[in-house]
């Protein structure tokens, strides 16, 4: 290919099944492919590589539709690699479908890989949150989650995330609860404060500040820091007047990426 613009035609004997453009995405470039919705399924379904598989979840999640929605059901149980599963996860949370709940619901209590659930956990936060109400359904399983954990404080980190994101009325106690729990660099208690500031619990403001404190772990403070930050947006009130000036203060602080959060 040595033109700014280049057609290249394949003739072929019969219609293809499938058509894959730079299998496993080895070239360094954009692709931008149009393909019917019958590849792409297709491609999730049997196509060799898995970067491939990906690439279709993907696709079909911007596409929609019944076919996409149950090809995406299928993978998100079926395929053998766990970012496959992920990544079908990932598009049912943004196709939204009637079929997309149970499916992740089944997902979540029977997926075995960990970078899967947090994937799966993270559909469901999108979902529980679709139409700016939430679902009592994934409130439920999130805060089963929570409360009875998770073998990887990942998992539990990104269903904190998801609570705070379905606005739950059980979402601002259940992450003050998670917000206590210690974990590998502060994973818990990162995303229980990005939980509560997604939640808008205002009530929660004492306990960031408190989170900020100088002796923490510093991705904890550093996340106090972002949900203060994202309560007092647009408010003019002493609370807000609080949160500046623990942030102003915090400018002179001795770790540089506290100071950087600030």
């Amino acid at each position: 290919i040595d033109d700014l613009l280049h057609n290249v035609h394949v003739a072929l004997p019969s219609e293809p099944t499938q058509v894959i453009v730079d299998p496993g995405r080895v070239v360094l470039a954009e692709l931008k492919v149009d393909k019917p919705v019958a590849w792409w399924c297709e491609e999730l379904a049997h196509a060799t590589l898995g970067l491939d598989r990906i690439a279709a979840a993907r696709a079909l999640g911007g596409l929609g539709g019944p076919r996409a929605d149950e090809a995406l059901r299928r993978a998100l149980t079926a395929d053998p690699f766990w970012a496959v599963r992920g990544a079908a996860a990932a598009a049912l949370g943004q196709l939204r479908s009637a079929a997309a709940r149970p499916a992740l619901l089944t997902a979540l209590a029977a997926e075995p890989q960990p970078r899967a659930r947090r994937a799966v956990v993270a559909a469901l936060g999108a979902l529980g949150a679709a139409g700016g109400t939430h679902d009592d359904g994934v409130a439920d399983a999130l805060v089963t989650l929570i409360e009875r954990g998770d073998p990887s404080y990942f998992v539990e980190a990104a269903a904190c995330l998801a609570l705070g994101k379905s606005r739950s009325p059980r979402a601002a106690a259940v992450l003050r609860s998670a917000a206590t729990r210690d974990s590998y660099t502060d994973v818990i208690r990162q995303h229980a404060f990005r939980g509560l500031a997604e939640a808008r619990d205002h009530d929660a403001v004492p306990l960031l500040l408190a989170g900020t404190a100088w002796g923490g772990v510093p991705q904890g403070r550093r996340a106090a820091i972002m949900a203060l930050a994202q309560l007092a947006r647009g408010r003019r009130d002493l609370q807000a007047r609080d949160i500046r000036e623990r942030l102003e203060a915090l400018l002179g602080d001795r770790d540089f990426r506290v100071q950087a959060a600030a």
